[in-house]
Formats: structure tokens, sequence, C-alpha cells
């Protein structure tokens, strides 16, 4: 099963797309600082095939979260919140931080690195070394410095991978027992 991450970025971050393959990291991409019609048009030759993606519309993640509805991807928008549980609501997914990242460092033996470009598999491993916990009143999980893009998208992939069959249950249901492409509009 295909399951896609996707931490939005804008302006300062750019948006980044992980893909699992089961337990392995098949895909990583990064869009540039562009409008979130042309990152959906970018990113969508490699999510049309995906089971389901979780979308960071936590901030500025909501234009390109609907401009991929709007493709008719199998999206599923998550905001990112203190605390330590995943929920899934009606039709929103909603991850607490530390769960995101417990889930991250549980799941990271299991994972492998399928054939990625050289580059972005260095960056990708620059910023799981550099992702640690800020003790203080609540626990923060972030990068020391720099970016942590790659590291949100594979916990949202992770996540994504945790919900998807009680996802497509409820799509199934809210669809009136039908397959999504059979549902009347």
């Amino acid at each position: 099963m295909k399951v896609g991450g996707l931490d939005v970025g804008r302006r300062f971050d750019k948006t980044t797309y992980l893909e699992l393959n089961d337990k392995c990291i098949a895909d990583i991409v990064q869009a540039g600082s562009i409008r979130f019609k042309e990152q959906a048009v970018f990113l969508y030759p490699r999510l049309r095939s995906c089971s389901v993606i979780i979308v960071d519309v936590t901030g500025v993640g909501q234009g390109l979260y609907e401009a991929l509805e709007e493709l008719r991807l199998n999206v599923l928008p998550a905001t990112i919140v203190a605390g330590s549980k995943m929920k899934l609501g009606e039709g929103s997914l909603t991850i607490g931080k530390i769960f995101l990242s417990q889930l991250i460092a549980t799941s990271l033996p299991e994972l492998v690195i399928g054939e990625i470009p050289s580059e972005e598999r260095k960056a990708f491993r620059r910023e799981l070394a550099n992702f640690h916990v800020v003790p203080g009143k609540t626990l923060k999980f972030e990068a020391r410095t720099g970016h942590d893009d790659r590291v949100i998208a594979l916990g949202l992939a992770l996540a994504g991978v945790l919900v998807y069959d009680r996802w497509q249950q409820r799509r199934f249901e809210e669809e009136g027992g039908r397959p999504k492409s059979e549902a009347v509009h």
C-alpha cells in the first residue's frame, strides 16, 4: 500500500512529500516556493497512485489540501497539535506532536530507504539526526536548527498507515455503502 505524507510550506519552508510503500521510504520530493495550485500540479503524478495522502493543514496547508481535493486525490487533512494522541474525526485527523514523534522513533528501525536520489537521502538523514526533544512544561519535538520537513512528512505518512482502514470504512459508509467512484454526487 502506498501512503503519502505531505508537510506543507510556502515561503520559508518547502512543501515536502514522502511516500511509504509498505515499510520502504519510496520517494521524497520537495516542491519549490510556488502557489498551491502549481504545487498540486507538480505533485500530482506522484500522488495519484497513493491509497491515502495525509496533508498537514496546520498553518498554511489548507489551500494545498483543497487544490489536491479538487484533483480527486485520496487526501485526508491533518492538524498537528500539542499532545500525545491521534484522533480520526469526521473527515480529518488530529495528531499530537508527541504522538507523531514517538511514531517516527518506534517505526524507524523497521523502515528501509528505497531508490531515492543521493542528495535527498543525505538531506533526510541530516534532518533525522537534527530532530530532538526540547524539555520544558510540555515536551517539544523539533529541529535543533534548520528544517524538519522530511521528518514531519514521514510522521504523516506513518499516521496514514495507522488510520487507513478506519478512514476507508468511514468513506465507504458516507457514500451510502458504494465505492467512492460509484457515489452519487
